[in-house]
């Protein structure tokens, strides 16, 4: 029987069979995705998708391989992990990068520090809240913690937790020097902001926690997945996604061509809260949400939403620090 919807995070992401009683291990902080458990229920031909013949219908289904995805959900990731796997047994994909990367959970972080998003930044109750010239406030985005991604994380980071605010719902385009705002807290706090002396929020921000899950991206192996048959492969040897790590998938070209001096630190990926390509299988669309929730058509438009977070059209935000220390951010879309 698989597991319930409504319980605790830490009943959730050991996978949809077995729940472990430990979710963290030794010396971590945030909730560990079980991939091989979860990966025991989604093998590669799961993936393989079997649609109408346009020419003949009353014949035999076309049979559609497994093809890189945007990881928004569970479900993309072990269709990329899947993917390469199998790849891998047939190729070396050179050297591997670890980096650490998140999924969604619509339960509370466990502990106040943790990598989310919206809700309430981790950050001292005395500290000026960032806000335009105007006086408008900023609206809180999103938080990384760096708690577990010291070891794949440069060491003269300014602080422990990075806290992300964006002036308006549009400025994730950073067009402007001051459209987003960079803070920096540690794990422990003098005394810890309250919900009732933040600022309302601009606009909606979905309310999700993170689960981390260490990996490799292989950024040897895009020539070898160039040159495959596999569709959207360029989604393979470095993935789209919110990570912490030192490589992203870029989607219109790396910055740090014109400007040498910067260390990739971490990046946060767009997703929407939709029916996967997959025809009958669209669960776990979040770590502790089997059953896809069904949003109306209003919830579904603008860039920000309940579930969805598109910044710009399934773009990305790039977080770089510079030769002096300074938080660089920039933003790509398709």
């Amino acid at each position: 029987m698989l597991i319930a919807i409504s319980g605790p995070l830490t009943c959730l992401a050991g996978g949809p069979e077995k729940a472990p009683e430990h979710l963290r291990p030794a010396g971590s902080h945030h909730p560990r995705l079980d991939l091989e458990t979860w990966l025991q229920h989604y093998p590669y031909e799961s993936f393989i998708r079997e649609v109408p013949d346009r020419d003949n219908p009353q014949g035999t289904p076309r049979r559609i391989p497994p093809y890189g995805q945007i990881i928004e959900h569970p479900r993309h990731l072990f269709c990329v992990e899947q993917i390469r796997r199998r790849v891998a047994s047939m190729h070396n994909l050179g050297k591997p990068v670890p980096v650490d990367l998140f999924l969604w959970a619509t339960a509370r972080p466990q502990r106040p520090y943790l990598t989310k998003l919206g809700g309430l930044p981790h950050r001292e109750s005395d500290r000026p809240w960032p806000q335009s010239r105007s006086g408008v406030p900023y609206t809180f985005l999103a938080q990384f913690c760096f708690a577990d991604s010291k070891d794949i994380s440069p060491r003269q980071l300014p602080g422990e937790v990075m806290l992300v605010f964006l002036k308006s719902k549009e400025s994730y385009f950073a067009a402007e020097a001051d459209d987003v705002v960079v803070e920096w807290s540690g794990l422990k706090l003098r005394k810890a902001m309250t919900l009732a002396e933040m600022p309302a929020p601009g606009f909606v921000v979905p309310e999700l926690s993170g689960v981390i899950h260490r990996m490799n991206e292989y950024p040897e192996s895009r020539q070898l997945f160039y040159e495959s048959d596999i569709s959207q492969s360029y989604l393979l040897p470095v993935t789209q996604s919110t990570k912490i790590g030192p490589v992203a998938f870029y989607i219109q070209g790396d910055p740090r061509e014109e400007q040498t001096d910067l260390t990739l630190i971490a990046t946060l990926s767009a997703f929407h809260l939709r029916s996967p390509r997959f025809d009958t299988d669209n669960d776990w669309q979040f770590l502790d949400m089997r059953t896809p929730v069904e949003l109306s058509r209003d919830e579904r438009r603008g860039d920000f939403g309940r579930y969805h977070m598109s910044l710009g059209d399934m773009g990305c935000l790039y977080f770089f620090l510079n030769s002096t220390g300074q938080v660089i951010v920039t933003m790509d879309c398709y």
